[in-house]
């Protein structure tokens, strides 16, 4: 919130009740003593009722919002931005109005606020700030990046503010604005890791690899980065020669960076006396089947005996992988039988009778991890894909681990038959056996559609208008699979073209179908 408490007790020090009353706050604040410090704070407003300074109430609202007492902190930031005498504070007040409201999820509030705001005090750097990241964060580049001009102009070494400019450049199609801004951050900070990090998504995405594979290897200095315990006690394989020695590489992502970024396995030389991949539970059954790979662990494990090891997303960049031809691959992956014809417990027999249906046999997957940076993007609720189910000669059957937004049952009721294989899909190897079951996936970005395409599983992905970097900017086809077709919104949100776009496909599908047999 507005104002240090240093600053403002600063200013209202002086002999008598109201310093003494001050200084305890302050050191009471200090000692983590909040409830203490607001009684003694309202034990001064007492003694000076009923007029009150409004450097004192601004403060008073502070200590609330850190006490977590949100609704008093509110209405004592409101009393000031409406009391005409308190009209030096109304700016601080908006500030922490709006920065509250932002805090607890209130977007177009605090957005409002913040408007109230530059109205008021054009030039307050941290107001554009926040509204322009507001403006980003809620789907609105276009109008975050006047914003951010405003403040650069003001401030121009403020990096943080060059990598959100960059961000929203690349939200609206502008990826060589976006790298000048990348550019001009990195000059004032070179080891600014969201800088480069942010970079690589801007090489990668325009198939720059040589650039890209570089600024990629950042990402392991981000705070987030996942590296396995006892990884960092083996020497990192910088490209030694591996003939006889034994290479532990790892996954550090998703299960679909796994899955696509496992195929480089295969194009080790030497050759390796053992290559082992760390690597998720849930995907260990199915990487055994993967070529180049002699070995698979869980996290769990501790490596010993290796003599290298490495990132399975380092791999292309050590490799020296620059080209689309050099990264594409034919099926790669194989899919087992099911764990167990009977299925986990309590949910009976696998129903291998629904496969006999004549009816082409399309999967659907239409959200990912909710927990995805992007997710809120790239998932789609399933009401959006309702009309696919008016387009005769298909069977459908649910691949969603997660069912998100609507209940399974209702999904059922909009898309007749819907048929729920996820019980029985307890790995990604189980996974990999009912894709090869189908005749067609309809998926949105997740580890599913990257099986799909490892399997070389007919595939259609359903992609946000900004889509991953994997995807590339433009196409229906990914270099990445030669069974995968790419199907884009136009316009952020705009999943209705996508629909409409898929259910055209579909129909052209079905009669292909038809004309087969």
């Amino acid at each position: 919130m507005e104002d240090k408490p240093d600053r403002v007790f600063a200013g209202h020090m002086s002999a008598g009740f109201r310093g003494d009353c001050l200084r305890r706050i302050r050191d009471l604040e200090k000692a983590g003593r909040l409830a203490d410090a607001l009684a003694e704070f309202e034990r001064l407003l007492a003694a000076e009722a009923p007029v009150f300074s409004a450097a004192l109430l601004l403060e008073y609202g502070r200590l609330l919002w850190l006490d977590r007492q949100s609704t008093r902190a509110l209405a004592v930031w409101e009393q000031l931005v409406l009391d005409p005498s308190a009209a030096s504070y109304a700016g601080k007040a908006l500030y922490n109005l709006a920065k509250a409201q932002a805090e607890s999820g209130q977007s177009s509030r605090a957005a409002a606020l913040y408007e109230r705001l530059l109205a008021l005090e054009p030039e307050t750097r941290e107001a554009l700030f926040n509204l322009a990241n507001l403006r980003q964060k809620t789907g609105a580049p276009e109008a975050a990046l006047p914003l951010y001009r405003r403040l650069l102009a003001l401030e121009p070494g403020r990096v943080e503010a060059w990598i959100n400019c960059a961000r929203a450049c690349k939200s609206c199609g502008d990826y060589e604005r976006a790298e000048f801004c990348l550019g001009r951050a990195l000059a004032l900070a070179p080891t600014a890791v969201t800088a480069h990090w942010n970079l690589a998504h801007v090489c990668l995405s325009q198939g720059r690899f040589a650039e890209g594979w570089a600024e990629y290897e950042w990402r392991l200095r981000r705070p987030e980065a996942f590296i396995p315990a006892g990884v960092e006690k083996i020497a990192p394989w910088r490209g030694e020669n591996l003939r006889g020695r034994r290479l532990l590489l790892w996954s550090e992502q998703g299960a679909g960076d796994a899955i696509q970024f496992v195929r480089f396995a295969a194009k080790l030389s030497g050759p390796p006396a053992c290559v082992a991949l760390l690597c998720q539970d849930n995907l260990r059954r199915l990487l055994q089947s993967a070529p180049g790979i002699d070995l698979v662990l869980p996290f769990s494990s501790l490596p010993e005996g290796f003599d290298f090891q490495l990132s399975l997303l380092s791999l292309p960049w050590r490799l020296g992988l620059h080209t689309q031809a050099e990264l594409s691959a034919r099926p790669y992956l194989a899919a087992g039988p099911p764990v167990a014809k009977g299925g986990p417990a309590g949910v009976g027999k696998f129903p291998f009778h629904q496969f006999d249906d004549s009816r082409i046999k399309v999967g659907l997957v239409w959200s990912g991890n909710p927990f995805h940076v992007n997710d809120a993007r790239r998932s789609i609720a399933f009401s959006e894909l309702a009309p696919l189910g008016r387009i005769a000669g298909m069977c459908f059957f649910s691949l969603q681990k997660a069912v998100k937004r609507e209940s399974l049952p209702q999904a059922q009721r909009e898309i007749q038959p819907l048929i729920d294989l996820a019980p029985w899909m307890n790995d990604f190897a189980a996974t990999a056996w009912v894709l090869q079951q189908l005749d067609l996936l309809l998926s949105v970005d997740t580890a599913v559609a990257h099986l799909a395409g490892a399997l070389g599983v007919p595939a259609w992905i359903l992609l946000p208008c900004e889509a991953d970097w994997r995807w590339g900017l433009k196409g229906r086809r990914s270099y990445w699979y030669d069974s995968v077709r790419l199907f884009r919104q136009p316009k952020p949100g705009d999943w209705r073209s996508v629909i409409a776009a898929l259910g055209e496909a579909l129909a052209s599908f079905v009669k292909a179908d038809f004309l087969r047999g």
